[in-house]
């Protein structure tokens, strides 16, 4: 054989080897990277049910042969197999494909989207490789994340009015107050086009929900908590003259009256938060009213529902059985935790209608156990129990008194400029916030005082008898 067609032999056989080079290299991967937009179509800059984020996947070919079949799988974006390069993508080579992701409520209940996607190609032999995506790296595989400031609802701020209205007349509402002071009336109406009930006792938040508790319509409806949407309504011989909600865990506590002419079939329901539905009920003694959770347990104060009472009950919430029972004074109508841990009491007395006048009285509890009793004068009957720094803050014959809650003695001296006729009074903050019923017909009233210097910070208009303060 000549020279010449050796050459041209050795260079053929040099030529095919170099065309299979990449069928037989071990070097195959392929990456991909993951990248999202938030697109603010309402130009709000706040994302809301319905808006999307633009999702674009870069695959690049990271190895050193062909590879074909390139798809993508996403379960959040319910990306299944979609073909993003059906033939050849070559060493080194990029391809990208976008897919729009659409918000929904759940989404935006959070300020972030995490998600992640996997990437598969098949080479020459029929083998598939894969690759978890990564947001800014191809050698690396964190999750894409996409943060947003949320819209959750036109009552995500701010502050609500619970109104009891009048009794027998099924208008009881809420009022909402925003952060700019902006008042706007009778808002579970509004959007829900229906009116609440009759004589609403309070409002209590769990997550996306708020639980609205309406006594004489026997029943707790289930709103969500920012745009007062109605989700639910938990009714039934387990919910019968309802009073408060608190919540443990994933388990709401609702005190119940019962038949109010009777005096032993008050009880407290138990809710699954998940579903609304009653799991059980625990008999307690009568009148349960405002309740304190502590950590696994729940303090229910029993004022007496048309009698009067002195009792605080201790409900165990891991067995939902009744602990112990604290004797306290007469008609306890608030309670709470101070600082240091400490249970405090605020008990009316018995009214001077019943005949047999009490005293009211500030009680300490410490490990379920009366640890001191501060009394008032026979004739007083405070109300409207609360907490600002280690003080303790509550209402009396007009005035607002204030104590440390190291105290063994009641002030004497109301503090200047927060006199008034309440029919709620609650601090957040360094604010304190009381309500006016004026004729119990009409309008109410509400006004806000700083805690700082006790000047009014501002004033406005609520519903029939303003009875509850809720905050965001």
């Amino acid at each position: 054989m000549n020279f010449l067609k050796k050459l041209i032999l050795v260079t053929t056989i040099s030529i095919f080897i170099f065309s299979c080079e990449d069928d037989i290299s071990n070097e195959t991967s392929l990456a991909v990277v993951c990248t999202g937009v938030f697109n603010d179509e309402n130009g709000n800059e706040l994302a809301e049910e319905g808006e999307t984020i633009t999702y674009t996947f870069m695959v690049k070919n990271t190895g050193d042969i062909r590879l074909s079949n390139i798809r993508i799988n996403d379960e959040r974006l319910h990306i299944q197999n979609a073909l993003i390069e059906q033939f050849s993508l070559v060493p080194g080579a990029t391809v990208s494909k976008s897919f729009n992701y659409t918000l929904t409520q759940s989404d935006i209940m959070t300020d972030n989207i995490t998600n992640q996607a996997t990437v598969t190609g098949v080479n020459s032999s029929g083998e598939t490789f894969s690759d978890l995506s990564d947001q800014s790296s191809y050698e690396m595989d964190n999750n894409t994340i996409i943060t947003f400031t949320p819209f959750l609802g036109n009552y995500e701020a701010g502050f609500f009015i619970v109104n009891q209205g009048g009794y027998g007349n099924g208008n009881a509402s809420i009022t909402h107050i925003d952060e700019d002071g902006t008042v706007t009336q009778n808002i579970y109406h509004d959007v829900n086009n229906e009116n609440l009930g009759d004589i609403a006792q309070t409002m209590t938040f769990h997550a996306n929900k708020a639980y609205i508790v309406v006594n004489n319509s026997h029943k707790v409806v289930v709103v969500n908590r920012y745009t007062m949407e109605k989700l639910t309504v938990i009714e039934g011989d387990a919910i019968n003259n309802p009073r408060d909600f608190v919540v443990v865990g994933n388990k709401g506590y609702v005190s119940n009256w019962g038949d109010a002419s009777n005096p032993s079939d008050d009880f407290i329901a138990v809710i699954n938060l998940d579903d609304s539905t009653v799991l059980s009920t625990i008999s307690v003694g009568e009148g349960p009213e405002t309740m304190l959770t502590v950590d696994t347990k729940i303090y229910v104060n029993l004022q007496g529902g048309y009698s009067q009472n002195n009792k605080v009950e201790v409900i165990d919430s891991t067995t939902d059985t009744v602990s112990s029972t604290i004797t306290v004074g007469d008609v306890p109508t608030s309670i709470l935790k101070d600082t240091d841990g400490s249970i405090w009491v605020l008990c009316a007395g018995k009214p001077n209608y019943t005949g047999a006048e009490s005293a009211g009285s500030l009680v300490k509890i410490i490990n379920d156990t009366v640890d001191s009793t501060i009394s008032f004068g026979t004739t007083e009957h405070p109300k409207f129990l609360n907490l600002h720094g280690t003080n303790l803050l509550y209402h009396l014959n007009g005035g607002v008194y204030s104590i440390e809650n190291t105290a063994t003695e009641l002030s004497t001296t109301a503090i200047e400029g927060l006199n008034g006729s309440y029919f709620a009074m609650k601090t957040h903050g360094d604010k304190l916030y009381t309500s006016d019923a004026g004729n119990y017909t009409s309008e109410g009233t509400f006004k806000i005082f700083n805690l700082n210097d006790n000047t009014e910070a501002s004033t406005g208009t609520t519903g029939i008898i303003p009875g509850s303060f809720i905050f965001q």
